[in-house]
């Protein structure tokens, strides 16, 4: 038997892979997948569930609609900062897949931030591995 670490064609240059999805799609994928992390900060939430490969991390308590910043870090990597838009429900989510070329573990913090909501979690992660036999 061969053990080969879990590898993806776009995470070879350290990048993060962040997977936009509808709430269609999200249905059932995530149902069974246990809680990381929740932080709370007055009306702001963030959870963060996973399967150990992949994590959703949720925000909640925004303004709907309102423009935020998101900034992730997965220990020495470049971070990664960008503006979000709420939901119409004031939420805004996105998955995770942690990556780093000769690296099976880390911590990754995550924060998110508007006028309106602050809010700011973090969670370990661990690379998987690939069996083939």
């Amino acid at each position: 038997m061969q053990v080969l670490p879990f590898m993806l064609a776009a995470a070879l240059i350290e990048a993060p892979l962040p997977i936009y999805y509808t709430s269609e799609a999200q249905k059932g994928i995530e149902d069974n997948w246990p809680h990381i992390s929740h932080r709370r900060d007055g009306p702001c939430a963030i959870d963060v569930t996973g399967n150990g490969l992949f994590f959703r991390i949720s925000m909640s308590g925004f303004a709907p609609g309102e423009i935020g910043e998101f900034h992730l870090a997965n220990g020495d990597m470049k971070p990664v900062r960008y503006r979000f838009k709420s939901d119409g429900e004031g939420e805004f989510s996105k998955i995770y897949i942690p990556f780093r070329q000769h690296r099976f573990h880390g911590v990754v913090s995550v924060n998110a931030r508007s006028s309106y909501c602050s809010v700011s979690a973090s969670f370990p992660w661990e690379a998987a591995t690939v069996r083939v036999h």
